[in-house]
C-alpha cells in the first residue's frame, strides 16, 4: 500500500481532475468520492508529531488547502469552485448585461482614468532572498533571441522583454485568465504565437490555447477551449520544429494536436494509443516532425506525428505507483538521446535519473544507489534524505554540444557532467549572494528557491548562456551555471496577501507575498521584512519601531527597531500549531494586549514588547468558541469597545462581550449546521 503522504502531496496536484481516467485517480490514491475533508484528515494523520523540514511538499499543500478550504463548504465536494466560472458565463447570457458583454474594454478604460498607481513601481525590494514571484517558463523570440523574450507566471500574465531582460511589459491584464503555463512562437512570422493559459499548479485552470497575430498585442480564443469547469492544465505546448502550424500540448488529459495552428484539433480518445493521463512534459526529437517523448507517471513515444503514442516499455525504467512527475530532455548534441528526472511518489524527493540513446526505445538509470536526493533543500543531502518538491519544482534541460552536460532543477540547481552518472549542486538557496554577502550558509551562487524552468540561449554558438525561471523570478548566467544574475526587474507578478499600514506615518507599511515573504516600505524603498510566505502582521499603533509579520500556520517575527532586524517570537508555553493564515491583531484599546487566532482558542499575549526573549500568552477563555475543535479563520476587535470580539471558524460567527472570556454563537450559516 503506498504511503499516504504520497495521497496527500498528488492530491492538491491533481485534486480537481475529476472525470479523468482510472489511472490517473489511482494517483490519487483513492476514489472520486474523496471529499476535502478526508484529504485533509490524511495529510494530518501523516504528520501528526512530525516536523516538516523545507521542500518536503508540506507548505505546498497548506497552500493548496488555505485557497480550497472556503470555496467547498459545506459539504466538502471539491468540484464546486470549477462552477464560479460557468455559473458567471451563464449570468452574462441571462441577463446581457452590457457591463459584464465588455469587461475588457470597460476595465481598460477605467484603468486610464483611474488614480490607481503601483507602489513599488514593480521594483524588486531589496534584501536576501527576495524577488517578484513564480515564472512558469521562458520563451525566447526565434528571431532575435538575445534581446526579445517572454516569461509567464501562475496568476500574473505574459511579460515581454525587448532588451534582454532589463525591462518588462505586460499586455495580458485582461484576458479572462492571465495564468500562463506555456508559449510557442512561429519561426517563419515571429507575429503569430500561441499562449497556453493557466497554471501547471494549482493557482488556476486552463481556458485553453490562445493565439495572436500581431506580437502579443491582441489574444484571441482558438478551437482548443476549456472552461473553468472542465479543469484542465495545459502542462507544455511545443511546435513541430518543421512545420509551424503543427504543435502539440500535453495535459492533465492526455495529448491534443493541431495541424492547422489550432484553427482545429483532435482530442485524445481514451484507447491505448491516445491515452487521456496526465502528461507533465512533451519533447521533439531534434530536427524530427514525427518522433516525440511524452512524460506523465509512465514515458510515450510517437513515431507519426502525434496521431498514436506507445508506452516505452523499458526494463530499467520505475513502476508508474513510484512516481510522482516525469520531466523530459533532448538536444542538438545528439538527436538520438533523451533523458528524464523523475520525481518519487513516496515523498516528491529523487526517484531518478534515466538516459536513452535510440530514441527513446530503451531507458538506463544513470544514477546509482548513492546519489543523493538531490531534489532535497539541505545543504549536503544524502541519498536517505527524505523529501523533497518534484510535484511542485521540477526541470531539466542539456547543453545544445555536450549530450553529457545536464542541469536539473528542484528546490536548487545541480548539474551534472559526465551524462547524470553523478550531480554537483550550483545554486543553494541559501548560498553566497553576491548582493548580501554573509546571509548565505554554502558557497554556491545563491538563487531564490524551487526552480520551474530551465533554457540555454537559442543560437548561442559558446553554449554557456543559461536561464531559470523560479518562484522568485528569472534568472540569467552567462558561465553555464556558475554565476547567477536575476534580471527579474520590474515583472509584477507577486501574489500579495495583506497589507499592513503604520497609524502614525503615511509611507511606512508592508505587505505578505506568497514565495516571497514580507516587504516593508521605508523611507521611500523597499525591503525584506521577514522571509518564507507572508502572511498577517500589524505595525504598532503608537511606536513604528514595533513591527510583528508572520508566516504560514501562525509561525510570528518581532523587529524593535522599524523592521532593521527580528526575531522569532517564541512562547513560554508553546502556542499549538496554528492555521495556514493566523491572523494577529493589536488591541484598538490596550497597545500591550495582541490577540493571535489560527488555533481553536482565541489566545491574548500582555507582554510581546516587554523585551523579554520568551513571551507569555494565555487563552481568552477557558471554552472555545463553536465548533471547539476548528481553527479560528479571523476575528475583528470593536474599536469603539476592545471587549466585544467577533470571531470566525467556517460557516459560525462567534460574540463576546467581554474580551473573549466567553463567546457566544452569533450567526451561523447554515441553518443544519450541529455546533
Amino acid at each position: 500500500m503506498r504511503k499516504l503522504y504520497a495521497f496527500v502531496l498528488t492530491a492538491f496536484f491533481s485534486i480537481l481532475s475529476f472525470g479523468q481516467n482510472d489511472k490517473s485517480w489511482a494517483k490519487m490514491g483513492s476514489s472520486k468520492n474523496e471529499t476535502f475533508y478526508s484529504v485533509q484528515e490524511k495529510f494530518n494523520q501523516y504528520w501528526e508529531n512530525k516536523a516538516p523540514e523545507k521542500g518536503q511538499g508540506y507548505k505546498i499543500f497548506k497552500r493548496w488547502e488555505n485557497q480550497i478550504a472556503d470555496k467547498i463548504y459545506p459539504s466538502g465536494d471539491m468540484s464546486l469552485p470549477s462552477h464560479t466560472y460557468p455559473n458567471f458565463i451563464e449570468w452574462q447570457q441571462r441577463y446581457n448585461n452590457k457591463l459584464a458583454r465588455n469587461a475588457n474594454s470597460k476595465m481598460k478604460a477605467t484603468l486610464t482614468s483611474s488614480q490607481w498607481v503601483s507602489l513599488n513601481q514593480n521594483a524588486i525590494a531589496s534584501g536576501y532572498d527576495s524577488g517578484s514571484g513564480r515564472l512558469n517558463f521562458v520563451t525566447f523570440d526565434p528571431n532575435n533571441p538575445t534581446t526579445t523574450m517572454f516569461v509567464g507566471a501562475p496568476d500574473g500574465g505574459l511579460w515581454k522583454t525587448t532588451d534582454g531582460g532589463t525591462t518588462w511589459t505586460t499586455n495580458t491584464d485582461y484576458l479572462p485568465i492571465i495564468g500562463c503555463s506555456g508559449l510557442v512562437i512561429d519561426p517563419n512570422n515571429t507575429d503569430i504565437m500561441y499562449l497556453a493559459t493557466g497554471d501547471r499548479g494549482s493557482d488556476r485552470s486552463s481556458i485553453g490555447v490562445m493565439k495572436s497575430t500581431d506580437g502579443g498585442l491582441n489574444w484571441n480564443t482558438t478551437s482548443l477551449v476549456f472552461t473553468a469547469q472542465d479543469e484542465y492544465k495545459i502542462n507544455k505546448i511545443v511546435m513541430d520544429p518543421n512545420q509551424s502550424n503543427i504543435m502539440l500540448v500535453a495535459t492533465n488529459k492526455g495529448i491534443f494536436k493541431t495541424t492547422d495552428g489550432w484553427a482545429t484539433h483532435t482530442a485524445p480518445s481514451g484507447t491505448e494509443t491516445s491515452p487521456t493521463f496526465t502528461f507533465f512534459d512533451i519533447e521533439y526529437k531534434p530536427g524530427s516532425s514525427t518522433v516525440a517523448y511524452a512524460g506523465g507517471y509512465e514515458m510515450y513515444k510517437t513515431s507519426d506525428g502525434g496521431d498514436n503514442w506507445d508506452y516505452i516499455d523499458s526494463a530499467n525504467l520505475p513502476n508508474a505507483n513510484d512516481v510522482i512527475r516525469i520531466e523530459l530532455a533532448v538536444t542538438e548534441a545528439d538527436s538520438d538521446y533523451v533523458y528524464a528526472i523523475v520525481g518519487r511518489e513516496s515523498d516528491s524527493g529523487f526517484e531518478g535519473f534515466y538516459r536513452s540513446t535510440d530514441s527513446g526505445d530503451t531507458f538506463t538509470k544513470q544514477s546509482s544507489a548513492s546519489t543523493p536526493n538531490i531534489l532535497h533543500s539541505d545543504m549536503a543531502p544524502t541519498a536517505a534524505s527524505e523529501g523533497g518538491q518534484a510535484n511542485h519544482d521540477l526541470a531539466i534541460t542539456v547543453s545544445p554540444n555536450n549530450e553529457d552536460k545536464i542541469t536539473i532543477g528542484g528546490v536548487n540547481q545541480w548539474q551534472s557532467v559526465d551524462g547524470g552518472l553523478n550531480w554537483t549542486r550550483i545554486t543553494y538557496w541559501r548560498g553566497t549572494d553576491p548582493n548580501h554577502p554573509g546571509e548565505g550558509d554554502a558557497p554556491e551562487a545563491y538563487m531564490h528557491a524551487d526552480v520551474q524552468y530551465l533554457q540555454y540561449l537559442p543560437g548561442d554558438t559558446a553554449t554557456t548562456t543559461l536561464f531559470a525561471t523560479c518562484d522568485g523570478g528569472i534568472y540569467k548566467s552567462t558561465d553555464d551555471g556558475i554565476s547567477w544574475t536575476d534580471i527579474t526587474s520590474n515583472i509584477a507578478v507577486g501574489q500579495q496577501t495583506n497589507i499592513e499600514l503604520s497609524e502614525t506615518t503615511e509611507d511606512f507599511y508592508f505587505a505578505g507575498l506568497q514565495d516571497i515573504g514580507s516587504l516593508l516600505h521605508k523611507n521611500g524603498a523597499w525591503s525584506v521584512l521577514t522571509g518564507g510566505d507572508g502572511e498577517d502582521g500589524f505595525i504598532d499603533r503608537t511606536n513604528d519601531n514595533y513591527i510583528v509579520s508572520s508566516t504560514t500556520n501562525g509561525d510570528f517575527f518581532l523587529s524593535t527597531d522599524g523592521g532593521a532586524d527580528y526575531r522569532d517570537v517564541t512562547w513560554t508555553t508553546p502556542l499549538p500549531k496554528g492555521q495556514w493564515f493566523s491572523p494577529i491583531e493589536q488591541d484598538p484599546g490596550n497597545v500591550d494586549n495582541v490577540y493571535i487566532g489560527g488555533r481553536p482558542h482565541l489566545y491574548v499575549s500582555t507582554d510581546m514588547f516587554s523585551g523579554n526573549s520568551d513571551f507569555t500568552h494565555s487563552k481568552t477563555g477557558a471554552i472555545a468558541p463553536s465548533p471547539a475543535d476548528k481553527n479560528i479563520l479571523s476575528f475583528e476587535i470593536a474599536p469603539s469597545s476592545n471587549n466585544v470580539i467577533y470571531v470566525i471558524k467556517e460557516n459560525i460567527i462567534s460574540k463576546s462581550t467581554n474580551t473573549g472570556v466567553y463567546m457566544d454563537r452569533y450567526f451561523c450559516r447554515f441553518t443544519s449546521c450541529k455546533c
